[in-house]
């Protein structure tokens, strides 16, 4: 695939997941009053997903290595929506999204090292540009909570797991069974399945101590599941598509950049958020990591 093909596919998974975000943050911001509300509205998110990852994609044959990789997204999916959402309420939210973004650093630099996927020494400026643009994006609110020893540990978790996440995939592109027909959208489908069974149980768990959602299947909540759901559906399918095509080491930090300079924007312009200085040099860092990412100068490092 040519570098501008490639530049592209990144572009519509960083517009996918921006506009995710963002519909699920209206979701949030209406309904969402507790972690409660939140496990079982992703738990509902995630079945729905499974249901259109299959009927959008179709599924084909199931193997024991499409099962053991679909246990460890499904693990994954729900154990990184249930620490954030406690993350993101015990804590400070702007450290526990920048923390939770420090994975791409991780799978970048294990493609790298383990799968010998070039990086060239400009895209190590860009990875450097792309650090210091989170960091100086991230701006804590006065009515923030303080960090705790207790809570950092959640981002962290966060963080491991959106690594681990990403190199399974990895991973499972490289077995033979990945290239049996419709193999990915099998995997996904499953794998949210299982992150919908587990967040239902827990769910239900804690229902049973008192602790229960006025959710339901109301309709607004139906409503934004069917549209997160797709956006995610098509984020995760296209997402998959990339990682078999796109260097990891190209992939992750350009959709992290382009991602995070969406967001910036659609503050802007939705939410008629203000930037700060910090947050103005901030941006233009992330302008020139993107820049950076697709001009691949010097002798790559693999």
């Amino acid at each position: 695939m040519s570098p501008i093909l490639q530049f592209l596919l990144v572009l519509l998974l960083a517009v996918l997941a921006g506009s995710k975000v963002t519909v699920q943050g209206f979701m949030s911001r209406k309904h969402i009053r507790s972690a409660q509300d939140n496990l079982w509205f992703n738990s509902l998110l995630f079945f729905v997903i499974a249901v259109l990852m299959a009927l959008i994609f179709s599924v084909g044959q199931v193997t024991g290595t499409i099962v053991f990789y679909a246990v460890l997204a499904g693990i994954c999916n729900i154990t990184f929506q249930y620490c954030y959402a406690i993350a993101l309420r015990t804590g400070p939210v702007s450290l526990t999204v920048l923390i939770g973004n420090f994975y791409v650093l991780v799978t970048t630099g294990f493609s790298c090292l383990y799968f010998g996927e070039p990086l060239y020494p400009s895209q190590l400026v860009a990875i450097a540009l792309l650090v210091a643009s989170m960091i100086l994006t991230t701006e804590s609110k006065p009515d923030e909570k303080k960090a705790t020893r207790k809570w950092v540990i959640l981002p962290l978790i966060c963080m491991a797991v959106a690594s681990f996440d990403g190199i399974c995939q990895k991973f499972f592109l490289r077995t033979a069974d990945a290239l049996l027909p419709n193999a990915q959208s099998t995997q996904l489908s499953l794998g949210y399945l299982i992150s919908s069974a587990i967040g239902f149980i827990l769910y239900f768990i804690n229902a049973r101590k008192g602790e229960k959602s006025p959710l339901g299947f109301k309709r607004p909540v139906l409503l934004y599941t069917l549209a997160v759901g797709v956006l995610l559906t098509l984020y995760r399918r296209f997402n998959m598509y990339a990682l078999s095509v796109v260097d990891a080491t190209f992939l992750f930090p350009t959709y992290a950049g382009l991602n995070s300079l969406l967001m910036m924007l659609s503050g802007i312009i939705l939410f008629k958020d203000k930037l700060s200085k910090k947050q103005t040099i901030g941006l233009l860092c992330g302008i020139a990591s993107v820049v950076l990412m697709n001009i691949r100068l010097g002798t790559p490092l693999s």
